[in-house]
């Protein structure tokens, strides 16, 4: 990952567009270290690369909180977010959503199990109520 911010950062990911690829083929034709490793930029034609993995998983944990209100998924939805913010370094917006999931299951496993992530990642955090 590193290596592909570095690619991209640098600007080889825009040096070359669509039409200079070979088809079939996700490598430039100069066979920088980018295209050796296989980390080209963009996915398809449109210059558009696909959002990175943990950004791809907080969309669709949200999108089941937001549009599956009232399934049993949503907790779980949560507490993956919450996890996600953590791993994304975004402990502020972890601490919001484990308190969401507080507020409305507070006797949940998924609560329990945020609230544990919370203690450990977030020191400055607030403590959990009853």
């Amino acid at each position: 990952r590193v290596v592909w911010r570095r690619c991209w950062a640098a600007g080889m990911g825009k040096a070359y567009g669509a039409d200079t690829v070979r088809s079939g083929s996700r490598q430039r034709p100069d066979g920088s270290i980018c295209d050796r490793i296989g980390l080209t930029g963009p996915s398809d034609a449109s210059g558009r690369s696909p959002p990175p993995p943990r950004l791809a998983a907080q969309l669709r944990f949200r999108n089941v909180v937001e549009n599956y209100q009232t399934t049993s998924h949503v907790p779980e939805a949560l507490h993956r977010l919450v996890e996600s913010y953590l791993a994304m370094g975004v402990p502020e917006e972890a601490t919001k959503t484990a308190a969401v999931l507080g507020n409305n299951y507070p006797g949940s496993k998924w609560y329990d199990r945020s609230y544990r992530l919370i203690e450990r990642w977030v020191p400055d955090a607030p403590k959990k109520a009853g």
